[in-house]
């Protein structure tokens, strides 16, 4: 026995030591406690068996399967059935599946880790197998596979349902690791508490406290009026509702521009209010303040493009960079923008060629909002996209819902119900 133990020992070292290459790929996500805080060990000894992932917390063990998995189903068999014995739950996902879609697999994890609010979403995760790696594709096309989660397509294809929950911490350098991988990032701006529950729920990447409130919650005609207050108020807010998204604060207008010593001092205040970073407005003209923030380790989000709080000098909200001068000034801003330390830029209103290129050419996320699909990761304003804005909304503004009728159609429906008598109803009163 001995002998055998210091085999085993052996062997387990070198597996931990020649990974492969999806095993590699995947621990960069699970090592650390990066996923949701949760600690993975990789080859961990389970009796006679060796796990390549396994969460004591969770009961979870994962496992990363070559081809050879296809001749060896009988044996796979007897050993999950005996992991579940001892109480683990085993997800097992081909080589492929994480060097293609990582993003369904990490989605697929944090379901079994995380409670779904929809009954009977674990159940099939108890012990899960993905199909065979020739299953994948039929005729050239991906298809959804018997043997798959309901809504969780494999091969190229995305998943499909809003409960699958993203528990991985965003950070800044996650969102490097995002731009490497090209995978988009996903960015909306929040207020409050409950939304960013919400938020967080589906999986958004970064929460932007936007100057935007002013339009959107305070009434405001523009983003001139914010002031830093309003700023930090909501993001207390917000950063008690938050625990993924990488949190965002907008440095609203005369915040930063007076001097260095004004925009540190405003920047501390966001950050002291439960912000990670915080986004400014502007070029070359703006970068030693980037400077200056960086410096002390704050982290700035750039914004260049049509940048609102320049809007009167504008002559309005319009696209900026179709004329020759303009694109190039664009161009060069985001230049000196990452040079001076921004983890990423805003690309606001801008034609999507032009985008385009600004994205291939910065080595940092650019997030866009009204510039194209080109870019890294894509910004919304959650009241534009929740249908809650009165209309008329930008060109770039898609709908997702209509929550401005809904709400109008609710609160009339609960005032004719009063008015009558029919609420409250018994079912709706103590006896």
């Amino acid at each position: 026995m001995p002998k055998r133990s210091q085999e085993f020992s052996y062997q387990v070292k070198q597996l931990r030591t020649n990974q492969t290459e999806a095993e590699k790929k995947l621990w960069k996500y699970l090592r650390a406690k990066r996923f949701a805080g949760f600690k993975f060990k990789r080859q961990q000894p389970i009796d006679n068996y060796i796990a390549d992932f396994c969460c004591m917390r969770g009961r979870l063990i994962i496992e990363i399967d070559g081809g050879h998995h296809q001749t060896q189903r009988s044996y796979d068999e007897r050993r999950t059935i005996y992991l579940n014995e001892q109480g683990f739950r085993v997800l097992r996902f081909w080589n492929n599946e994480v060097m293609s879609n990582i993003d369904a697999v990490l989605q697929t994890i944090s379901l079994a880790l995380v409670p779904s609010p929809f009954p009977g979403d674990r159940a099939h995760l108890n012990s899960y197998s993905a199909p065979s790696p020739g299953s994948l594709r039929e005729g050239g096309r991906s298809r959804h596979t018997a043997g798959d989660p309901p809504g969780l397509w494999r091969g190229q294809e995305r998943v499909q349902r809003l409960e699958f929950i993203s528990m991985r911490k965003t950070t800044i350098t996650v969102l490097r690791e995002m731009k490497k991988d090209r995978r988009k990032i996903a960015a909306l701006t929040c207020y409050d508490y409950s939304t960013a529950q919400l938020l967080n729920q589906a999986g958004i990447d970064i929460l932007l406290i936007g100057d935007s409130l002013g339009m959107v919650k305070l009434g405001y005609s523009s983003t001139l009026p914010v002031t830093v207050e309003d700023i930090v108020y909501h993001t207390r807010i917000v950063s008690r509702g938050n625990r993924s998204a990488l949190l965002v604060a907008d440095m609203p207008f005369m915040s930063y521009q007076a001097s260095k010593e004004e925009s540190i001092r405003n920047a501390g205040k966001m950050l002291k209010a439960g912000a990670e970073a915080v986004k400014l407005e502007g070029g070359v003209e703006v970068a030693p303040i980037i400077r200056a923030l960086r410096a002390i380790g704050i982290p700035v989000m750039g914004h260049i493009g049509m940048t609102p709080q320049s809007v009167n000098a504008f002559g309005g909200y319009k696209v900026q960079g179709r004329q020759k001068a303009q694109a190039a000034k664009i161009l060069s801003d985001a230049k000196v923008v990452e040079k001076a330390g921004a983890f990423a830029i805003v690309l606001e209103c801008v034609p999507a060629g032009l985008a385009k290129r600004i994205t291939r050419t910065v080595k940092v996320p650019v997030i866009g909002i009204g510039a194209g699909a080109d870019c890294d990761g894509q910004v919304l304003v959650i009241d534009d996209l929740l249908g809650l804005s009165a209309p008329p909304s930008p060109r770039f503004v898609k709908r997702y819902a209509n929550l401005r009728d809904s709400i109008k159609r609710a609160a009339v429906d609960y005032a004719r119900e009063v008015r009558t008598g029919k609420f409250p109803d018994e079912a709706h009163s103590y006896t």
